[in-house]
C-alpha cells in the first residue's frame, strides 16, 4: 500500500470521526513513515488553505463531499508545501478518488501543477473560527494572526538531553536548555538514542518542570505522567518519582521508554482523580489531560477534531484534579500545574477558581523572568505564565503552547 493511501485512509478516519490522527506503523519503513505523517501533517496544517484553492477551481459543490474532497486537498497538499512533481502525484492520488471523480481531480491537479490554480496563503483560515474567537478576545488581533502563521510552520526536532550527556550533531542549543533539529534522520538508529542519551520533548513542554527547585532526594508526583517527557526530567534532577496514568498503553510506552533510558519510576496506572495513598508529596506535577489547542504545531490535527465542549469538559477535570494534588502535597510542598492549551478557562480561569475555592490552604508562588531564562513577555501580572506559540519566534523557532502556573501550600501552625 502505497503512502498517499495510507495518509488518506489515516486522514478520512480522523476527520470523520473527529479522532486524534493515527498512522499505523507497523509496516512501515521510517523513510515511508516520514513521508506519510509529512503529507497527512501538510493537509492538516493548511486545511483552510487548501479548501479555498480547492473552491477556487470547482464551479459547483461536489457530491460527497470530505471523501472526494480530501482527495482533492492532498493532491493540492503535495504539489504546493511539499514541492512533488505532478508526474509523481497524478496516478496515485487520483486513484484514490471513486471513479466518477477521477476526471475532475486529475484536470485540477494538472491546473495546479501548471499553476494555473492561485496559491492562497492565509494562516488565519486554517483555524476552527471557534478557536479565532478565543483567541482574538483573549490575545488579541496582532497575536493571533501571528500564532496562525506560526502554526502553517513545520516544527524542529526538539531533544531534551540527559545530564552530563552530549547531544548529536547539528543541533542549535536554546537557552532553556533544549537542543533543536531541522532534521535528524534515522534518530532512533543513532547509538546515543540506543543508550537512552536522550528523549524527544518539545521546548514548551520541558519548561515546567524547571520552575521547581532543587529536586535532588525530592519525592514527586507526576500526576498525568505518560508519555514520560516530564517524568524523565524529574528523574534526571536526582528526583524520586511516583508517576500516574490513566491508559494502560500509554503506560506500557512510558515504562518501554524508562527502560531504554536506563531510568527508574514507580509507575501505577490509575485514575489520579481517585487514587488514595497515605504517602504526602514533597512536590506535584500536574501536567493536566486538556484541550491541547497550545499543540497545534506538532499535532495539526487538534484544529480539527477539537469543539468549544472539549474546553468545558477538560476544565472540570482539571478542577478535580487541582484539589486531588493539593490533597496529596506536603505542607510547604510546590505544587506545578501546567496546559498545552491557550484557552482561559483551563489556564488562568481554572487556577484563580482553585485558589478561591482553597484560599486559607494554597498561594501563588510568582515566576519571574530571571527564572524563566528571560521569557518576560510569558509572564503575566500575577506570576503565571502564558507561553504562546509566537514567542521568541524570530529566534528560538517555532514552540507549543502552555499555561503555567506555581502554587506552594501552606504550613499550618
Amino acid at each position: 500500500m502505497s503512502f498517499r493511501k495510507i495518509a488518506y485512509d489515516a486522514l478520512l478516519y480522523s476527520l470523520s470521526h473527529k479522532e486524534p490522527l493515527n498512522i499505523p506503523r507497523s509496516h512501515l519503513k521510517s523513510d515511508e513513515l516520514a513521508r506519510t505523517k509529512s503529507l497527512a501533517d501538510a493537509v492538516l496544517r493548511h486545511y483552510g488553505e487548501l479548501e479555498a484553492m480547492a473552491k477556487s477551481a470547482m464551479s459547483k459543490p461536489i457530491q460527497n463531499p470530505l471523501r472526494v474532497k480530501l482527495v482533492l486537498l492532498q493532491g493540492l497538499a503535495e504539489i504546493f508545501y511539499l514541492q512533488t512533481p505532478a508526474h509523481a502525484v497524478l496516478n496515485e492520488t487520483v486513484a484514490l478518488a471513486p471513479d466518477r471523480y477521477r476526471g475532475f481531480i486529475n484536470a485540477v491537479l494538472r491546473k495546479a501543477s501548471r499553476g494555473e490554480i492561485p496559491r492562497v496563503i492565509d494562516p488565519l483560515l486554517n483555524l476552527p473560527f471557534w478557536i479565532k474567537k478565543s483567541w482574538h478576545k483573549e490575545y488579541g488581533e496582532g497575536t493571533l494572526k501571528t500564532i496562525a502563521e506560526v502554526l502553517s510552520l513545520e516544527p524542529p526536532l526538539d531533544l531534551y538531553i540527559k545530564t552530563s550527556k552530549e547531544p548529536p550533531e547539528g543541533g542549535t542549543l536554546i537557552p532553556t536548555g533544549t537542543v533543536r533539529y531541522i532534521d535528524l534522520p534515522r534518530m532512533t538508529s543513532l547509538e546515543s538514542y540506543k543508550q537512552g542519551d536522550w528523549w524527544v520533548q518539545d521546548l514548551a513542554a520541558a519548561l515546567p518542570v524547571q520552575l521547581f527547585k532543587d529536586m535532588k532526594g525530592q519525592h514527586v508526583l507526576d500526576m498525568c505522567a505518560a508519555p514520560g517527557g516530564k517524568t524523565f526530567q524529574l528523574i534526571d534532577k536526582g528526583a524520586k518519582v511516583t508517576a500516574l496514568e490513566i491508559s494502560e498503553k500509554r503506560v506500557e510506552t512510558l515504562k518501554d521508554n524508562l527502560k531504554r533510558l536506563q531510568m527508574e519510576a514507580d509507575v501505577i496506572t490509575t485514575n489520579a482523580c481517585t487514587w488514595e495513598t497515605e504517602e504526602r508529596f514533597d512536590a506535584v506535577l500536574l501536567d493536566a489531560p486538556c484541550s491541547a489547542t497550545g499543540s497545534a504545531h506538532r499535532q495539526p490535527d487538534v484544529l480539527r477534531h477539537k469543539v468549544p465542549g472539549d474546553v468545558q469538559k477538560q476544565a472540570q477535570i482539571q478542577s478535580a484534579l487541582l484539589d486531588k494534588a493539593l490533597e496529596l502535597l506536603k505542607p510547604g510542598g510546590v505544587l506545578v500545574y501546567c496546559v498545552c492549551s491557550l484557552e482561559p478557562e483551563e489556564g488562568a480561569d481554572q487556577i484563580k477558581a482553585f485558589l478561591k475555592r482553597h484560599k486559607d490552604k494554597i498561594d501563588r508562588e510568582a515566576i519571574t523572568a530571571d527564572e524563566f531564562f528571560g521569557l518576560k513577555e510569558a509572564i503575566i501580572g500575577n506570576g503565571d505564565v502564558i507561553l504562546l506559540p509566537s514567542v521568541r519566534k524570530d529566534t528560538w523557532g517555532v514552540m507549543g503552547g502552555f499555561f503555567i502556573s506555581r502554587l506552594r501550600k501552606r504550613v499550618t501552625t
